[in-house]
């Protein structure tokens, strides 16, 4: 794969890993609106796993069948609560720890810093959230690229090396245990569709080799 190629698989599953963050949190009026994201995320499956294209229509239809009230209901009972939480959006409690901020915790946070950020401890959410390690994934991409534009590959290899690490050694190893049980406990079509897309992009969708 040349560069030119590289980048624009590279850029692709930037696109999609900013997009499932988006729809990996608490959803708003403007998501029933947004047409655009969806649209988009298809574009960016055209190139890195054409076969997700069908969950994203089943996400679209799903939504126009809902209300915002009726998706913010559901992402509450899965991923809050009141009384128990459905499916936790923690990676710590799918490596065996029974509490948040475990050592697997601490690596994640260790992998933010070594790639140049500061997780904002006024965020009301804990670093090992699904959607804080989905932007971070779309962050490594995004500064990757950024870096070989700019003609710095030492700077762009080391970050493709830390994605290599983080996406293998951790985001891989739990987020199909997350979209299984979402899967499992959801009663939502938008819901199911999102958990079967994911699992399969993370599955499926290598990251793909830096250019020499």
């Amino acid at each position: 794969m040349d560069t030119n190629d590289f980048v624009n698989v590279e850029q692709a599953r930037a696109v999609v890993f900013n997009r499932f963050t988006a729809l990996l949190c608490q959803p708003e009026d403007d998501l029933l609106k947004r047409h655009d994201i969806f649209d988009t995320l298809k574009q960016a499956f055209s190139i890195t796993e054409p076969d997700c294209s069908v969950y994203v229509e089943q996400m679209q239809e799903a939504v126009k069948q809902s209300t915002a009230q009726e998706l913010l209901i559901e992402y509450t009972k899965l991923f809050i609560g009141p009384f128990k939480t459905l499916v936790s959006p923690y990676s710590s409690l799918y490596f065996g720890s029974e509490t948040l901020m475990s050592d697997e915790t601490v690596w994640v946070m260790d992998c933010y810093k070594k790639s140049g950020l500061q997780f904002d401890h006024a965020l009301n959410d804990v670093p090992d959230h699904v959607a804080v390690e989905t932007e971070f994934m779309y962050y490594l991409i995004h500064k990757e690229i950024a870096e070989l534009d700019a003609g710095k590959p030492d700077e762009s290899l080391a970050l493709w090396e830390n994605q290599q690490e983080f996406f293998n050694r951790h985001y891989k190893k739990w987020l199909p245990q997350f979209c299984t049980k979402l899967a499992t406990e959801t009663g939502s079509e938008y819901y199911k569709a999102l958990s079967e897309c994911m699992n399969r992009f993370i599955t499926q969708v290598e990251i793909p080799a830096f250019p020499n």
